[in-house]
């Protein structure tokens, strides 16, 4: 029988993040528990995804957060989830996306970003259901912004993208071929030129495909649960 949503209100403490992640991934490793069954690349995919997600920023957020409780908690995952774009945003806009340490770090919150995603699809037999799927999938548009400014910043530190046999250098243009990328429309009017900025290309539309067809299905296929629960 699908599971109801816990409200807000009815959820236990939220715990220490750190641990509970830890015996998350313990479980996972020993196929023990709910990780009965697993095996295989799914058995490597899903543990990969648990241990790494313990060295995201993510991860500190909510176990800082949860020393007040679980409402603090998902409030401070809120605002978080805001502010990362907003600092892309102020990353590429500001003329630090030709920074390789501002890059990097753009590079820690893109991957941070992804295993919570990815997580939310092969973790989700571990995770507690949502409380809101509404406030989730504003959540999943606020993330899919936040991609498409990461991609933004990449695409100008390769300094790969020409319009009308001219390099491109606008933080609006970048974000603008980014957007199109990401949409997989494709109108010609600004191309790559070297393999990096094409590797790129193809990680985005790669991305763009799986964030659509896997997140979003699985975020409807949720709601549509909790509807006949």
């Amino acid at each position: 029988m699908p599971r109801k949503p816990i409200g807000v209100a009815k959820m236990s403490p939220p715990g220490n993040a750190y641990l509970k992640q830890l015996d998350l991934a313990k479980e996972i490793a020993t196929c023990s528990g709910r990780a009965k069954g697993i095996f295989g690349i799914d058995y490597l995919v899903r543990l990969s995804i648990c241990v790494l997600l313990l060295f995201m920023p993510a991860m500190f957020v909510r176990w800082i957060s949860g020393k007040f409780g679980y409402m603090s908690r998902k409030i401070s995952i809120e605002i978080y989830a805001i502010l990362k774009p907003i600092f892309l945003y102020f990353v590429l806009f500001s003329g630090r996306a030709n920074n390789k340490w501002w890059v990097l770090l753009t590079l820690w919150l893109f991957a941070d970003l992804y295993l919570y995603l990815f997580g939310l699809v092969f973790l989700r037999r571990f995770y507690t259901v949502p409380a809101s799927y509404g406030r989730s999938l504003l959540l999943l548009g606020i993330n899919f912004c936040e991609a498409a400014l990461a991609f933004a910043i990449f695409y100008t530190f390769s300094h790969s993208l020409f319009s009308n046999g001219h390099v491109v250098y606008a933080p609006i243009d970048m974000l603008y071929f980014s957007l199109v990328t990401a949409s997989t429309v494709g109108f010609g009017d600004i191309t790559v030129s070297s393999d990096t900025a094409k590797w790129l290309v193809i990680g985005q539309i790669l991305s763009s495909l799986g964030f659509i067809s896997l997140f979003v299905a699985s975020f409807v296929a949720g709601f549509n649960d909790s509807e006949h629960a």
